[in-house]
């Protein structure tokens, strides 16, 4: 890699760029460790039951209403909005890891579902017009 020098004059100042030629890097050799990785988020489950997501909801109510008093409150005294903000950003965070990853325990109540038909078999009590 041989750097190259360029120069010119600008109203009498010499100006001097000195250009390096880059080099790309070859990243190929990560692919195994991607690939690796993407079996273990395959892996990790992303359903949350109706029952769970009932529960979810009533906890991000809760914390957001709770923080947002607490902030409203704690602002108040202090005199400074900012606070209010923090702290209602505190509990935003607080609600968001608490409920949007599929935890265990909204995944508690799954449903049930039946077996699909098989279309071949035809209705036995049934039979057309003569």
């Amino acid at each position: 890699m041989a750097d190259r020098e360029l120069s010119f004059d600008v109203k009498s100042k010499r100006i001097e760029f000195v250009v390096v030629s880059l080099q790309v890097v070859n990243f190929s050799f990560l692919i195994p460790f991607i690939l690796l990785n993407m079996d273990f988020f395959t892996s990790i489950p992303t359903h949350i039951d109706y029952v769970g997501q009932a529960k979810a909801e009533k906890l991000y109510r809760a914390i957001i209403t709770l923080f947002s008093i607490v902030g409203f409150v704690w602002g108040y005294i202090v005199q400074q909005f900012s606070q209010s903000v923090y702290i209602l950003g505190a509990g935003f965070i607080l609600a968001a890891i608490l409920t949007v990853p599929p935890w265990p325990m909204y995944r508690r109540n799954p449903l049930n579902w039946q077996n699909p038909r098989n279309n071949e078999e035809k209705p036995a009590g049934k039979k057309g017009k003569k």
